[in-house]
């Protein structure tokens, strides 16, 4: 009887521990994924409205007096919707999220996935460089785990067995 409530135990455990992957589950209905940050900085007028699905590492963030702004250097999506930061970055844009965020957390280097529409578009500098920035207003913002995180489940139990996701 143990030996059975052991195997149904781990069964479960095998089972369940995969969909423990910390990703976003973004709805991408009606998304264009050809329209990166710098077509869309390049082509503002008609990029305004537009919903997009970007990620990428953030470079600044600050408090401002009724929102919070995340400057983020975007890079493609893969499968997880996860910044392909070994991918050439796609442009920069701007998050506006009304509101308070804790820059501590989201801070230079984080990575994020954020779902929204792209509002306008400002002029800013890039070092010397003139640049002009799709803002998005945020649907959501997913704050990747430090690092980026691995995307794997790792599980293992006694002596050489292990499972690898």
């Amino acid at each position: 009887m143990r030996l059975l409530h052991a195997v149904a135990l781990f069964t479960a455990l095998c089972t369940t521990l995969p969909s423990c992957a910390v990703n976003p589950k973004f709805d991408v209905a009606g998304i264009d994924p050809s329209l990166t940050p710098h077509v869309a900085s390049e082509q503002a007028a008609t990029a305004l409205g537009t919903r997009i699905l970007w990620a990428g590492v953030i470079v600044n963030s600050v408090n401002l007096a009724q929102a919070t702004q995340l400057e983020v250097l975007s890079y493609p999506l893969n499968k997880q919707q996860k910044p392909e930061v070994t991918e050439p970055p796609t442009g920069r844009f701007l998050i506006y999220q009304s509101g308070y965020l804790e820059t501590g957390e989201y801070r230079k280097d984080r990575w994020v996935t954020v779902i929204g529409k792209i509002e306008r578009s400002t002029s800013g500098r890039v070092g010397d460089f003139s640049y002009t920035y799709p803002v998005v207003t945020p649907e959501d913002i997913f704050l990747w785990p430090e690092g980026g995180g691995d995307n794997k489940v790792h599980f293992g139990i006694g002596v050489g067995i292990g499972i690898t996701r």
